[in-house]
């Protein structure tokens, strides 16, 4: 099986434990499966590697989610996000295969820790942003996507800091990765990113994805608003500052 995988037993235990708690994370907050799987990952595994199967596996999350979420989905700022995502897509795909991608990781996740703290300060926007807003966010969302495969965190970080039921930004959220990493994946396969090995590993890697994202969204239904705000944002300062330091060290 490791030969098959092209993974050494401890890095293959290492991949499943990781993606298990990925999943957890992804079922309670609609987010941050690919940017916890990449980031982890990456530490023994070539970003080229890690960051096609974290699309498909997020698409099989999204897939696991959707019946339970369809009814709070903002369709329109999924729309719009999209079209911002379309464009920003494949300049993300193309720096990850083309360019050294070190100094743009740290623009990327620098951005995102400065949003984070911004909105620990307590800033926010009045309303839900307007379709200008949201459309720019979606070009964020899909840049950092092709690159890191963390197009979740500049979306989450948008519907953090408006009045945004929960509910239905994490709706939102899941519906907008599921439609984002079905393109990503056209474009990779365009790139030659989907080797034989990656989608055996993406099939084994499916059972602890199932039983995380099943505890995650069962967590989910017994957390109030505010603790789930609090988590996110706690997140989000978590992942970027370790994104931050493995760039720089590793």
């Amino acid at each position: 099986m490791e030969a098959a995988l092209g993974l050494e037993i401890s890095t293959l235990a290492w991949c499943l434990l990781t993606v298990f708690c990925a999943g957890f994370v992804r079922g309670y907050t609609g987010f941050g499966f690919s940017g916890l799987m990449v980031t982890t990952h990456a530490l023994l595994l070539p970003p080229a590697e890690v960051v096609p199967a974290a699309f498909l596996l997020e698409i099989a999350a999204s897939l696991h989610m959707l019946p339970f979420v369809w009814r709070e989905v903002a369709w329109r700022k999924v729309a719009v996000l999209g079209v911002g995502a379309v464009l920003g897509m494949p300049m993300g795909l193309w720096v990850l295969t083309q360019l050294p991608i070190l100094e743009v990781r740290l623009a990327v996740y620098t951005l995102v820790l400065g949003f984070t703290l911004l909105s620990l300060k307590g800033v926010q926007l009045h309303n839900e942003g307007g379709p200008g807003l949201i459309f720019g966010t979606g070009v964020v969302s899909g840049l950092a996507n092709g690159l890191a495969a963390i197009g979740g965190l500049p979306v989450v970080l948008l519907f953090l800091a408006t009045p945004m039921a929960v509910a239905a930004s994490r709706a939102t959220l899941v519906a907008y990765l599921f439609a984002g990493d079905v393109y990503a994946i056209a474009w990779s396969g365009s790139l030659d990113l989907l080797r034989p090995e990656i989608l055996l590993r993406v099939l084994v890697f499916l059972i602890p994805l199932g039983f995380g994202v099943w505890l995650g969204h069962r967590r989910f239904v017994t957390t109030p608003p505010s603790s789930f705000r609090k988590f996110n944002l706690g997140f989000l300062l978590i992942l970027s500052n370790f994104g931050l330091l493995r760039t720089i060290f590793l």
